[in-house]
């Protein structure tokens, strides 16, 4: 979101979660503060800071850039095995996982800096962090609220924070980044789908109009309808029109 959610919203947005919703949340760093938002994520355990993450290390710099970051998707839920520096994402805002403990709430990374990330506090490069694993992304699945009757399915939030994380400009822009296999499954956990359905919609075949050049017969008879017969049809209704007003 460009702006924080209001109160209202946030108790929307609760009772939606809490029936056993699940939502994805991308907040890329800027100037804007997630109070109320904060406020929700709260049940999950993960706050958005307000500091801008920086890659300390070159190796997981693209191009040498402290803040477009080589990203380590960690072995998850959702990613069978790590994926080390094949995901990109720039303009990072940091993510932290709460020190709140509770046996319903389950927080995993999903995408991080390397050893050596560094939060810039409130996006001060001169006030920045000890060097340390910074999380660009965090899921959290809260089974607090399944009672097996009204409420069947668990809570599930994913948080990132790089806007450019799943845009096309990285998801396009080659096969071997990590960035749009990170997105299907993300959504397909939150959308509780299994691994044997697929969220991919096939493309639907155009009906062709096209006329077999091969075809001769059928090019002849359309090049006289179209020349010969259409024109002489209207230029025999115009005759007939200019000899009725001629007799008025």
């Amino acid at each position: 979101p460009e702006s924080d959610i209001t109160v209202s919203e946030g108790k929307v947005l609760s009772a939606y979660l809490k029936s056993g919703g699940s939502m994805l949340v991308i907040a890329g760093f800027s100037n804007t503060r997630y109070t109320n938002l904060n406020t929700l994520l709260t049940e999950f355990n993960i706050e958005i800071s307000n500091d801008k993450v920086r890659e300390g290390n070159k190796n997981y710099r693209y191009n040498d850039v402290p803040y477009t970051i080589r990203g380590i998707a960690p072995a998850s839920t959702i990613s069978s095995t790590a994926v080390d520096g094949f995901t990109l994402a720039d303009n990072v805002r940091g993510i932290n996982e709460l020190k709140i403990a509770k046996e319903w709430i389950k927080v995993e990374p999903v995408l991080t800096t390397s050893d050596q990330g560094i939060a810039e506090i409130g996006g001060d490069a001169d006030q920045s962090s000890a060097a340390g694993t910074q999380n660009i992304g965090l899921m959290c699945e809260n089974s607090g609220w399944v009672d097996s009757t009204t409420v069947t399915q668990t809570a599930k939030v994913i948080v990132v924070g790089s806007s450019s994380l799943f845009a096309d400009t990285y998801v396009q822009y080659t096969n071997q980044l990590y960035n749009a296999a990170l997105f299907y499954y993300g959504i397909q956990w939150l959308s509780n789908t299994t691994e044997e359905e697929s969220l991919y919609i096939k493309a639907k075949e155009v009906t062709s109009y096209y006329v077999n050049a091969s075809k001769t017969s059928v090019n002849v008879f359309t090049a006289v309808v179209v020349m010969v017969i259409l024109p002489g049809i209207l230029l025999l209704a115009a005759l007939l029109v200019y000899r009725k007003r001629k007799h008025l």
